[in-house]
């Protein structure tokens, strides 16, 4: 086995790359990125680290293809809005690190999914990148619990915490050392969230449906609650039957009134 792997990242995650430089055994040579998803924190990565950004969106994906077969050994993706070529898959080895615990939970916004369903714990997954979306074998997974007290930006928090035991596990792989599991290509695919998977629904939604909306929205403006002919985004809430016990708090009436649900965080 190669001293050491030469590869790219492809994603707009600046902690990747940061995580790729610190495992002895790669060498990272650039990073792919989206323009308009082009943070200050990956362009400081890209200064202080001395790894250039390429845009996704200014490449000529066949000319780039044929330069990183010459050199590079593979590319490591992770937080990519754009799906990949099937031909540039087919010609190029490449790893996808994926929020969840696959085969479960397919597809762009797999937390959301996840903590809307109320999971008591969460995963995340290397696997090949293949012509399906989160499709590919399955080199390494990790899982950890999901505290009625987090929201889904602590929960994506721990997780991105354990991608350095992934590409640990990824070296492992390439030594021989762990065999690929199978995934499943075409099932549990989720799709893209729109606005009314996070609008609450005051007389229909479960108490927990409403919790878990916006413990899901909480890395985000918040999920969108109307009351009093007024828009509520909101980050953080509670349920009280002791309404006394929140003066100047908003308080919406649940179930008739039978408990309330407290505002505690929010924007109008």
């Amino acid at each position: 086995m190669k001293d050491k792997f030469r590869v790219i990242y492809i994603g707009n995650f600046f902690k990747v790359p940061e995580f790729i430089i610190h495992e002895d055994a790669f060498k990272l040579d650039k990073i792919i990125c989206e323009k308009e998803k082009f943070t200050d924190e990956l362009l400081t990565f890209s200064l202080v680290r001395g790894i250039p950004v390429h845009f996704f969106e200014d490449l000529d994906l066949k000319k780039e293809l044929r330069i990183l077969k010459e050199n590079i050994d593979f590319f490591i993706m992770c937080s990519f809005g754009r799906i990949l070529p099937s031909w540039f898959v087919k010609s190029l080895e490449g790893y996808n690190i994926h929020y969840s615990y696959l085969p479960f939970y397919k597809g762009r916004h797999p937390t959301f999914w996840a903590t809307v369903n109320g999971e008591k714990s969460l995963g995340i997954t290397l696997h090949k990148v293949s012509s399906y979306v989160d499709g590919g074998e399955i080199i390494s997974q990790k899982k950890v619990p999901y505290f009625l007290w987090e929201n889904e930006n602590d929960v994506f928090s721990k997780l991105t915490n354990l991608i350095p035991l992934l590409l640990k596990d990824l070296l492992l792989y390439k030594k021989g050392l762990i065999k690929p599991k199978e995934n499943h290509p075409q099932k549990f695919y989720f799709r893209p969230v729109g606005e009314r998977d996070y609008t609450i629904d005051i007389e229909n939604d479960t108490p927990e449906v409403i919790f878990n909306k916006v413990r899901a929205q909480s890395r985000y403006r918040g999920a969108k609650l109307i009351f009093n002919n007024k828009i509520y985004w909101v980050r953080k809430v509670l349920f009280t039957n002791r309404p006394s016990a929140y003066e100047g708090k908003v308080l919406v009436p649940v179930r008739s009134g039978e408990y309330y649900l407290v505002l505690l965080e929010f924007d109008e």
